[in-house]
């Protein structure tokens, strides 16, 4: 089967995670881990769903059993016994999971003494496939008995003494979790790409959450003899306006965020924009590595690699940033090899789009 090579990038506004800021909710190096952990099925209802949990020799914890939506039941789970977790304020949860295609519930529990009461965030997996997922804990929604409820404020980070997952998609049958590890992270631009890095601002927030890149994929139709597959997307890819490909197969994303937008119709000089080089060094179709190359743009429209160095369009020159060793760090500050590209009549559609020609 040929592949149709992409990278899914969902845009959902939110700053990119430091790698170095995660703290660990869960993991599972030791059997003994799992003695934090309780099932709780639709039992407690009258319902017969069936669903377990073990500590597997690949130091994961499997989430398995069977669905059933007899004597009104349809829901399984399993959860942290309750305990303090230490989220703060700005938290994103981070979980790493290979599912079975199935679309199953991130929860958060809290002191709260409402019955059946929990925030949930959705959390559809791709078969056999492992992903991370990230959701800042202000996106998770309060439920309870399964329906939202109103009227309550952001989740108190100081409330939550439980994390879990769950599976209510009202689809008899088995299914199969796998969590390699549960984190928290602070969402610091700043860490993630370099001290002095400008924290990015969501001028275009939604109610409601795009649809996440393994649906994207899953639902996308495609010529016959093709595949979808997520290579990146947020946090790790934020804001693209430019992409492409170098001779060793990384993707090269430039990152817009000094465009204003919005109605704002103009840039915002007090932000930067940057290049960010994404390397899938184990061959599976999704990066591994991420690294930032050069974070001193504004005006930022397009990037392309080649000839020693890394070309892009930065409002209003072509600049050429030279690395002729290819080690990701730029060999000296950016040169201008083109100015006078206007970029105050045309507004936000100026030059972009650099590719090389036939002649190079």
């Amino acid at each position: 089967m040929r592949m149709m090579w992409a990278a899914v990038m969902l845009m959902a506004g939110g700053p990119v995670m430091a790698a170095d800021a995660a703290r660990t909710i869960a993991e599972f190096a030791e059997p003994a881990s799992g003695q934090r952990w309780q099932a709780v099925n639709d039992g407690v209802m009258g319902g017969v769903s069936d669903g377990r949990f073990r500590v597997t020799a690949d130091k994961t914890l499997e989430f398995f059993g069977t669905l059933s939506l007899e004597n009104n039941g349809g829901f399984t789970s399993m959860r942290t016994k309750p305990a303090d977790l230490g989220l703060e304020a700005g938290d994103a949860i981070v979980v790493r999971v290979k599912g079975d295609g199935r679309d199953y519930l991130l929860n958060l529990y809290t002191t709260s003494r409402r019955m059946a009461f929990s925030y949930r965030a959705p959390l559809p997996t791709t078969k056999n496939e492992w992903r991370e997922v990230r959701v800042p804990i202000a996106d998770f929604i309060p439920t309870a008995f399964g329906r939202r409820v109103d009227g309550l404020g952001p989740i108190d980070p100081d409330q939550v003494n439980g994390v879990g997952f769950m599976l209510a998609d009202k689809k008899p049958g088995a299914f199969t979790l796998e969590v390699a590890w549960v984190k928290a992270e602070q969402p610091q631009a700043a860490a993630a790409a370099g001290a002095g890095f400008p924290t990015p601002t969501n001028s275009e927030q939604e109610p409601s959450r795009p649809m996440e890149p393994a649906e994207v994929c899953r639902t996308a139709r495609v010529p016959e003899g093709f595949s979808l597959k997520v290579f990146a997307a947020e946090p790790d890819v934020q804001n693209p306006i430019g992409i492409c490909t170098d001779a060793r197969g990384r993707v090269w994303v430039a990152e817009n965020f000094t465009w204003a937008g919005n109605g704002l119709g103009t840039w915002d000089d007090s932000l930067r924009d940057r290049v960010v080089v994404l390397t899938d060094r184990d061959g599976d179709g999704r990066h591994d590595e991420r690294r930032v190359f050069w974070d001193g743009g504004t005006r930022l429209t397009s990037v392309t690699v080649g000839l020693g160095g890394v070309w892009v369009i930065d409002l209003p020159h072509l600049l050429f940033i030279p690395d002729r060793d290819d080690d990701l760090v730029p060999d000296g500050p950016p040169e201008i090899v083109l100015d006078g590209l206007d970029e105050k009549s045309v507004g936000h559609t100026p030059a972009n789009g650099l590719t090389w020609g036939p002649d190079g």
